[in-house]
C-alpha cells in the first residue's frame, strides 16, 4: 500500500487490519508502480498458496474458491475477463483487445487476458518469479508470466464471465489513461528484448 494512493484503500485496509490476526501491512514508499508493490506482498506472503486480486473487488470473491481448487494441479492460475464485454466506451474496449493481440503476437501466444489483477501461485514459483522482476508499472504481469513460460510452469486460465470495474471506464488509479497505455506498451517491449 503507498501512502499516496488516490482513493481511500490506505485508510479502509489500516481500519481492517485488526480483524485479521495474521495481516502484515506493507508500506514499499512513495508510488513506482502496480508492479513494485505487488512485488513486495508477494515476497512477503508466508502462505502454500498466495493470491493477489485488486481490492476494489472487481473479481467477484465466490472465484477465490475455484482458484485454489485450480492450484491443487497448476503453479499458477491467472483469472481472464471477456474483453469485448468489460468496458463501456468502445475506444477503451478496441485498445484492450489490441494490446491482448499484440501480447499473445509478441510474449504470451495463448494467454486470454495478462491484466487481469486476480492471479494465486504456488508457493515454490514467488521467488522465481518476483525476485528477480524488473517491471514495475502495469507490465510487470508480462514479466511474470513469460518468465513462468520460460520455467516451464503449468499456467491455468479461470474465466471471469461476471468481472466489474467499479471504478469504470477512468480507471487506472488516479493515471491518465493515455499515458498509461504507452508505458505499458513500451514495458512490453522491454520486457519481449530481455527475456527473448
Amino acid at each position: 500500500m503507498t501512502a499516496d494512493s488516490p482513493d481511500d484503500t490506505v485508510a479502509l485496509a489500516k481500519a481492517s487490519l485488526g480483524k485479521f490476526p495474521h495481516a502484515k501491512q506493507l508500506e514499499p514508499g512513495a508510488k513506482i508502480g502496480k508492479g513494485r508493490d505487488v512485488r513486495a506482498g508477494m515476497l512477503a506472503a508466508r502462505g502454500e498458496l498466495v493470491v493477489f486480486m485488486d481490492a476494489d473487488l472487481a473479481t467477484p470473491l465466490h472465484h477465490l474458491g475455484t482458484m485454489l481448487e485450480l492450484l491443487g494441479d497448476a503453479d499458477l492460475v491467472i483469472g481472464y475477463r471477456e474483453l469485448g464485454n468489460i468496458h463501456d466506451r468502445w475506444e477503451r474496449t478496441i485498445s484492450s483487445q489490441l494490446a491482448n493481440r499484440l501480447v499473445q503476437a509478441t510474449l504470451l501466444p495463448g494467454i486470454h487476458d495478462t491484466q487481469c489483477g486476480f492471479k494465486g501461485f504456488r508457493r515454490a514459483t514467488i521467488a522465481p518469479l518476483f525476485e528477480p522482476l524488473v517491471t514495475m508499472g502495469w507490465g510487470f504481469d508480462f514479466e511474470v508470466l513469460a518468465r513462468a513460460r520460460q520455467l516451464g510452469y503449468r499456467t491455468e486460465q479461470l474465466p471471469l464471465p461476471d468481472w466489474h470495474d467499479p471504478k469504470g471506464d477512468e480507471g487506472l488509479a488516479g493515471e491518465v489513461p493515455w499515458l498509461a497505455r504507452l508505458r505499458t506498451l513500451r514495458e512490453l517491449l522491454l520486457v519481449w528484448r530481455r527475456l527473448r
